[in-house]
């Protein structure tokens, strides 16, 4: 546009204005292929591409190191570029790379697939491009990939071969459900269940429903990682309901992370084992019942005679002009017969009776031991007869030390004995009117320490509360 009255200029052009920006867009298009370039030359994965004739038409560093290790040759890129694929390899003519190539361009479709080189004696990962050009082709080595998974599959094989013919029960487990993810025919015999039915069940269906909390704490040590392996002997119900014994040994695939995937599980089955422990504690405990009556029926008696005989003649010979002093031999032999109580008393303490009727013996025993006290026993209603993984005896031997603390050394003259319990603990005590003792100045001798230890070992809790004649009283209080 001109301004009035001025004449008008004629536009002026560059003679090549109209080739200026196709030049500025072949500048951006071979720049931008020189950024492509330096990528792929960057990248660690091999890239090449070749025309519809199978030409070389681009090969990166990697890719180019690689057809010189293949064919042996210091080949430069120039000396590849433009040269037909087939001609430089004719040995893959025919091969899984020659197929899937001729696939990829004849369908026009992407192809991806592994294979193993043995002119490189590598394996290769393949992802193959088409396009109207020809195919690019991006390939990787695997071979490291390929040899960790021979590994892990040969590893898994040995594993599938010791889990099938293993002379024992095996099972691989949710960590956290416990239901069975594989078992084999040896566990399904010690069960009596079919394979596919084990497969639809958990651990604790087929174990003895007293055994199921012990199992389930072992498993949480598991999980927690408290420990690496959980073994135990436990009670198992087969599918007909009898009660089998089997030790378990119980250990954890954990990833990379440490998070729990399986739980492996071996059984050893132990019920011949567990019979014939079961016999020999009869002949033992039958022996040791007979042992205790001989005891008491023949050699207690005799000494008891015996005694009886020189108390006799002790109080005869204070009578008589030529005393004798017979007390040193009868104080010994009074020591001796309640010696022998205490023993027959152990060995009936470890038969078979309830822990009531222990306690009930072992309070009959110390009136007898010392006639001139009077000892009741008071046992609360609902207290359990009997009580569980061997506290009976840990507890009754605390009993025991206890009531002979108090025949040596209290001069009581009324002992009480009580039971009682609360919903999930139990509590022995014993109280006396003796002449006390200030438990602050006390050194711990064996027998208290004894009864703090065996207290210890059953989860409990002994307490001893005394001052000078005030009596003593002994407390111990442990879970049911």
């Amino acid at each position: 546009m001109s301004l009035p009255n001025e004449p008008e200029v004629p536009e002026t052009r560059h003679p090549n204005a109209e080739q200026a920006p196709r030049e500025r867009g072949d500048d951006l298009l071979r720049a931008s292929d020189r950024r492509i370039e330096n990528i792929l030359e960057s990248i660690t994965n091999h890239f090449v591409a070749v025309d519809r004739q199978w030409r070389y038409t681009y090969i990166n560093e990697r890719a180019l190191a690689n057809v010189q290790r293949a064919k042996g040759q210091q080949l430069t890129r120039d000396e590849i570029l433009g040269k037909n694929m087939w001609e430089i390899f004719p040995e893959a003519v025919g091969s899984v790379f020659y197929e899937k190539y001729h696939e990829a361009l004849r369908e026009h479709k992407t192809v991806h697939f592994e294979a193993y080189s043995p002119l490189s004696e590598r394996w290769v990962e393949q992802h193959v491009y088409p396009s109207e050009e020809g195919l690019t082709i991006h390939y990787q080595d695997i071979t490291e990939r390929k040899r960790t998974e021979e590994e892990l599959k040969e590893s898994e094989e040995r594993f599938r071969a010791f889990f099938e013919t293993a002379a024992v029960g095996a099972a691989q487990a949710d960590p956290t459900t416990g239901r069975f993810l594989q078992v084999n025919e040896k566990l399904c015999r010690f069960l009596g269940y079919g394979r596919e039915e084990l497969l639809s069940m958990t651990f604790s269906d087929v174990t003895h429903p007293d055994d199921r909390a012990h199992d389930l704490e072992g498993i949480s040590h598991l999980l927690r990682g408290e420990t690496h392996e959980y073994t135990t002997e436990k009670r198992y119900v087969r599918k007909d309901g009898q009660t089998v014994w089997g030790q378990v040994a119980v250990s954890l695939v954990r990833d990379a992370a440490g998070r729990a995937l399986q739980a492996i599980a071996v059984t050893q089955d132990i019920s011949a084992r567990k019979a014939a422990e079961e016999a020999l504690l009869e002949i033992r405990e039958a022996e040791r019942r007979r042992i205790a009556r001989d005891l008491h029926d023949v050699v207690l008696q005799d000494l008891a005679g015996v005694l009886q005989g020189l108390q006799a003649t002790q109080v005869e010979s204070e009578v008589s002009t030529h005393a004798t002093d017979l007390r040193p031999e009868i104080e010994a032999l009074r020591t001796a017969v309640g010696s022998l109580r205490n023993a027959i008393y152990d060995l009936r303490l470890e038969g078979k009776q309830t822990f009531v009727r222990g306690v009930e013996s072992l309070v009959e025993l110390n009136r007898q031991l010392a006639p001139e006290r009077e000892i009741t026993l008071a046992v609360q209603i609902g207290f359990p007869p009997d009580l569980p993984d061997g506290r009976d005896v840990e507890v009754l031997r605390v009993l025991r030390e206890a009531l002979a603390n108090i025949r040596r050394h209290s001069d009581a003259r009324r002992v009480e004995v009580v039971l009682s319990n609360g919903r999930d603990r139990a509590r022995l005590e014993v109280t006396d009117d003796g002449r006390g003792f200030d438990a602050a100045s006390i050194r711990a001798g064996v027998g208290l320490s004894g009864m703090h230890e065996r207290a210890s070992e059953i989860g409990g809790e002994l307490t001893v509360e005394s001052g000078p004649g005030k009596g003593t009283r002994v407390m111990v209080e442990f879970p049911l």
